[in-house]
């Protein structure tokens, strides 16, 4: 089959999405896979504005990456999200030969305008990985629901807010992981202490309850790895800045291909969000990477977590429940294998052969 990928994220930097995992495991089945992400602006590029893996892809162009998947970052005159520039992209990708595709999985639900343009063979399948309240995304996402002949969320609370009334194919895929490359024996398993959050600080990061776990369980080091965006707790010019406590550690962003080797330094990994809708939806990348890496977790109380209610995964709704999951993964020992079997089973090679089952369901269609 020839499959494209039209994603949020550019495959190659710090961070690796679902559709980076995805589209390997495509091409490791004998598929001709292409992944285009979002495209980047001329201003964007003048100033350096993306991390460096999706500017140099958008000056060099496409190439063919060392599992077969053709990757590109193609340019635009002026951001996605300011003006619609559905004419361009949408001659951008005919030349990448998305008219041939048989089938289209759009993360990047701003894709989807030029998309209804386009006289298409493949189905396309739009494939959330968010809740989507306000701004662009809201529209471009209603025009990715008409044009779609399938859909599949990463949780539940994605789909629900999606609203579909129509018999519209569904399906709900939550993230995986892989297993293998962040496996660890049980014998290396104990042994280990203090916690780690690895991932973006952005928004979603709640800093708050990060501080006051950190005050209380003085003795633990709280290491956090990840870009820090839109806030810095150690601004004293921001009226909201804080001030961490000295167990809690910053320590920057580490390539995907670094990721496993710091996890089996940790006992704890935590998934610290803030409580709100957004959050709620999120099938985090991290759950499944913390369990294969014999990690115990401690995560924000979720719809989609509540659901799957996997073992050494503690919840909280609230600071003084946070403090009591915290404690009670932090005595847990061997159960931690526990976590490891169940995070083999989310293999992205199973998430794949998944996909493609449904995928199946609607190519007659």
């Amino acid at each position: 089959m020839n499959i494209f990928f039209l994603s949020h994220t550019e495959d190659g930097g710090i961070y690796k999405v679902g559709s980076h995992h995805l589209s390997r495991e495509f091409s490791k089945m004998g598929n001709k896979v292409t992944h285009i992400s979002t495209p980047i602006s001329f201003p964007q590029l003048l100033i350096g504005k993306g991390s460096r893996s999706r500017i140099d892809q958008a000056k060099n162009g496409a190439f063919q990456d060392k599992n077969g998947v053709i990757q590109i970052v193609d340019k635009i005159p002026f951001p996605l999200r300011i003006l619609n520039q559905n004419v361009i992209i949408s001659h951008q990708l005919i030349s990448h030969g998305i008219l041939e595709a048989d089938f289209i999985l759009m993360d990047q639900p701003l894709f989807a305008p030029a998309l209804s343009k386009l006289d298409l063979k493949g189905k396309i399948i739009y494939r959330p990985t968010d809740v989507y309240l306000e701004g662009s995304m809201v529209e471009s996402q209603k025009v990715a629901l008409k044009i779609a002949d399938g859909v599949i969320a990463t949780s539940h609370t994605v789909l629900n807010n999606l609203n579909i009334n129509s018999d519209l194919p569904k399906h709900v895929e939550e993230n995986g992981v892989e297993f293998y490359r962040f496996y660890s024996k049980p014998s290396k398993i104990n042994n280990r202490d203090n916690v780690v959050y690895l991932g973006s600080l952005d928004e979603r990061f709640d800093w708050g309850l990060i501080r006051y776990l950190a005050i209380k369980f003085s003795d633990l080091k709280f290491d956090l790895y990840g870009t820090i965006r839109n806030f810095d707790p150690r601004n004293n010019n921001d009226e909201n800045s804080i001030i961490l406590p000295p167990n809690i550690r910053l320590l920057g962003p580490v390539p995907y291909e670094e990721v496993p080797y710091i996890l089996k330094k940790y006992k704890i990994g935590l998934l610290p969000f803030v409580n709100n809708e957004l959050n709620q939806g999120r099938s985090p990348m991290k759950l499944y990477e913390y369990l294969a890496s014999g990690l115990n977790v401690v995560s924000l109380r979720t719809r989609t977590l509540e659901q799957l209610n996997l073992p050494c995964v503690e919840l909280y709704d609230n600071t003084k429940n946070a403090c009591i999951a915290l404690e009670k993964a932090n005595k847990l020992n061997n159960s931690s294998i526990l976590g490891v079997e169940s995070a083999k089973k989310q293999d992205w090679s199973n998430k794949t052969k998944s996909i493609l089952n449904f995928m199946k369901t609607i190519e007659g269609t």
